[in-house]
């Protein structure tokens, strides 16, 4: 009996260790297969984000030609801007520099005829302060002329008047005498 015990026993074992043999084999596979399931769930999610950074940097890639060629039509059309205003700058700067040459001209022009006027109205000052001179001394000689006139007028009229009266007196004073004597 003991031998069946121990057989039994050992069949028993057997058994147990045949079931926990299958149940650690299948825990173990089942191990397994849940980390290749999170290994390839890792895989997928890292190949999408691969493909999902490929998109990006194609779209990086098409916005940065995008917005090179921006910069660069934007630069060339600067730059033409910028040539088109020098060249108008440059055709304007010409224009005042002739514009400032001739009225530099024409104030030379001005200042020497203004200098001419200026020795002229210095010539005629001094033409009419001699006129002036002429005038005023021919006028002083006529005002002492009128007076002399005047002066002559009254000394005749006196004269006259005393002759006429003198006369006048002697015809009175021979009518008188000639009434005394007859």
């Amino acid at each position: 009996m003991i031998v069946i015990q121990i057989d039994e026993i050992l069949l028993d074992e057997k058994i147990k260790i045949g079931t926990e043999e299958r149940y650690v084999k299948a825990w173990e596979d089942s191990r397994i297969e849940q980390n290749k399931m999170k290994i390839e769930n890792k895989e997928n999610e890292l190949v999408k984000e691969l493909k999902m950074l490929a998109s990006d940097q194609k779209q990086d890639t098409r916005i940065h030609s995008e917005i090179e060629s921006y910069i660069l039509i934007q630069i060339a059309r600067l730059e033409a801007l910028i040539m088109d205003w020098t060249e108008k700058y440059n055709k304007e700067l010409e224009t005042r520099d002739n514009e400032l040459i001739i009225l530099n001209a024409e104030k030379e022009n001005i200042n020497s005829k203004l200098k001419n006027l200026v020795i002229k109205f210095h010539q005629q000052r001094e033409t009419v302060e001699e006129l002036s001179k002429f005038f005023e001394e021919i006028e002083r000689e006529q005002e002492i002329h009128i007076k002399q006139v005047k002066a002559a007028s009254r000394i005749q009229y006196w004269w006259r008047k005393y002759l006429h009266l003198k006369n006048e007196v002697a015809a009175k004073n021979r009518k008188s005498k000639s009434k005394k004597k007859k």
